[in-house]
């Protein structure tokens, strides 16, 4: 009799146990209203197509950061920056003047008269307003046309007094020569018809142009014989004025 009794009391204890695992296994009320959790699977559908779990996860994280706080602005600086936006808006409403036409240089020569129907041309270098030149000329055999001394004899012969160096689409053939007291650079093309004689010294230097008649051979040798003989009177000014 005494062993049925304790082979009764150990069922109960047993039951008991199995009856407080079953109900703390039981699944916990949730409160209307009150959301669950995302779990795995709906986390999953958030990442983006042929998006990977890690970057996915770095993305989502990176949602859910609050935003960076506010940058702090000085008062000095707040009152620099409306300094500077009011002198824009003053520059803007201010009428601008035009610029002042500036003064045109006076690069054309001048001649003086001379002797015996010789005429002293006095100019500038077209690469220097100082110091001046001078070469004389005759009167019977050239007629100057502006800084252009055009022959009276020889048709298409002119000598450019205050010429610029151009661009020719021929080898120079190159010598050189002595004009008056200064060695200069005779630069021939003869295709083109043109010759050029530099004087250079120092930092100045002195450019002259000159045309010949095309076709014709005789007349171009005549040309540069006439040329030369007034580049040959070349000097400087004295004192550069």
């Amino acid at each position: 009799m005494l062993a049925l009794r304790r082979l009764g009391a150990l069922f109960f204890v047993n039951l008991c146990a199995v009856l407080a695992a079953a109900c703390s296994n039981q699944p916990t009320a949730i409160p209307a209203g009150t959301t669950q959790p995302a779990s795995a699977s709906t986390a999953t559908l958030a990442c983006l197509p042929g998006e990977s779990s890690i970057v996915c996860q770095d993305r989502l994280a990176a949602e859910k950061l609050p935003p960076p706080p506010l940058a702090h602005v000085s008062g000095a600086f707040q009152t620099s920056e409306a300094q500077y936006l009011l002198v824009l808006t003053q520059q803007a409403l201010t009428p601008q003047l035009p610029p002042a036409t500036p003064e045109p240089i006076l690069w054309a020569g001048t001649s003086i008269p001379a002797e015996g129907g010789t005429w002293i041309y006095r100019g500038a270098s077209a690469y220097q307003p100082r110091p001046l030149f001078e070469v004389n000329f005759e009167e019977s055999t050239w007629r100057l046309d502006g800084t252009r001394l055009i022959s009276h004899a020889i048709d298409g012969c002119e000598l450019e007094l205050l010429a610029l160096a151009e661009g020719m689409l021929e080898a120079a053939r190159v010598t050189f020569t002595k004009l008056g007291d200064f060695d200069a650079e005779v630069r021939a093309f003869r295709q083109a018809a043109v010759i050029s004689y530099g004087i250079g010294m120092g930092n100045y230097y002195y450019l002259f142009r000159l045309e010949q008649p095309k076709n014709n051979s005789k007349a171009a040798d005549a040309c540069q014989l006439a040329a030369e003989s007034v580049l040959s009177t070349f000097r400087l000014v004295e004192g550069g004025q």
